[in-house]
């Protein structure tokens, strides 16, 4: 470039002695005259490639930003597998996609066990619009927390329902449930919450034995690594599915739609084929570990201290009997 500048200057001064002379009757060598057009093409100015752009400094508006919401506890698979996925899109589409996370606050939160500190590049008040709204899930009773969070229920539908695409992982289906959007519509969550989903969102079509759902522009995926086939089916509809397979390959991954390899007695569970009590015949109406309110029937009890004990799924009944004392404090007495 610096080169092309010097013969530039160069040949401008030739250029120019060479009209003067023209102008002053001076003969003029025959070699410059046949040098004229050359340096006439000199003369113009240097290729427009060479000349500092702006456009990289411009805002690219036609980004696909990329949501995925964060909060205390929040299950680190459930966040990182899809996340991975969208990042890895990114890089192979030309910067396609705009990723950020955002948390009720700019405060630091942990992820389940407090394995990881995750610093929010947004709060929910200062949150650009998504295209796409990434809800992870976590244990149960963080998402009864999260449930109960009239703030956060409230961004949550007021982006979704401004969202192209919303994407559930886990047991952050319940959260999404709870906003209402997905009454009518096909859903699934972990198998640990199937049943729950069922009594506490009636209006919602379970899905059972599958690893996610796609009902219109909602995506609902069923327990932690199903949030990578979640994402990878974002990826091939926004990039193409030979895009979606490539980074299932890198990721050494295997894409699959149904849950078939769950051991037998697992499946029981997500189906509920389990024996069944009445919440009538429990000696309190809720869950004593995660305080959901049990309603119908309920297969996971214990008897303690000569109380029968319900309990919303397995999970909370096992962490019930680790350390019963522990929530006993939180039963009602009748």
């Amino acid at each position: 470039m610096y080169r092309q500048k010097y013969l530039y200057s160069i040949s401008c001064c030739l250029n120019n002695w060479f009209c003067a002379s023209l102008a002053s009757k001076i003969p003029t060598p025959l070699y410059l005259i046949f040098l004229l057009p050359f340096m006439l093409a000199a003369c113009q100015k240097p290729d427009a490639k060479e000349q500092p752009s702006t456009a990289m400094s411009q805002p690219d508006t036609a980004k696909i930003k990329v949501a995925f919401l964060v909060y205390n506890q929040v299950e680190a698979l459930d966040l990182n597998g899809p996340l991975d996925v969208l990042t890895k899109a990114k890089h192979m589409s030309d910067d396609a996609f705009e990723i950020y996370t955002v948390g009720q606050s700019h405060d630091p939160i942990d992820t389940e066990g407090g394995s990881l500190k995750i610093v929010p590049a947004y709060s929910i008040a200062d949150a650009p619009p998504a295209d796409i709204l990434v809800i992870p899930g976590a244990a149960l009773e963080v998402i009864k927390d999260m449930m109960d969070n009239d703030e956060m229920i409230g961004w949550i539908k007021q982006q979704a329902n401004q969202s192209e695409r919303t994407m559930s992982v886990c047991t952050g289906a319940l959260i999404l449930a709870k906003t209402g959007l997905l009454d009518h519509q096909k859903a699934t969550t972990h198998y640990f919450a199937i049943q729950q989903m069922k009594r506490e969102f009636p209006n919602i079509q379970v899905m059972e034995g599958t690893r996610f759902v796609i009902a219109g522009k909602y995506l609902t995926t069923a327990g932690i690594t199903s949030g990578i086939d979640g994402a990878l089916q974002l990826v091939e509809a926004y990039e193409g599915k030979p895009v979606a397979d490539m980074i299932a390959q890198v990721m050494v991954y295997s894409r699959q739609d149904t849950l078939n390899f769950l051991p037998e007695e697992t499946q029981a569970m997500q189906a509920g084929d389990s024996p069944a009590v009445a919440v009538q015949s429990l000696d309190d109406s809720k869950d004593p570990v995660c305080q959901m309110t049990l309603r119908g029937q309920v297969s996971d009890t214990v008897h303690y201290h000569g109380k029968v004990i319900g309990f919303c799924m397995n999970h909370c009944k096992s962490k019930f009997l680790k350390n019963p004392e522990q929530y006993a404090a939180n039963l009602e007495k009748q």
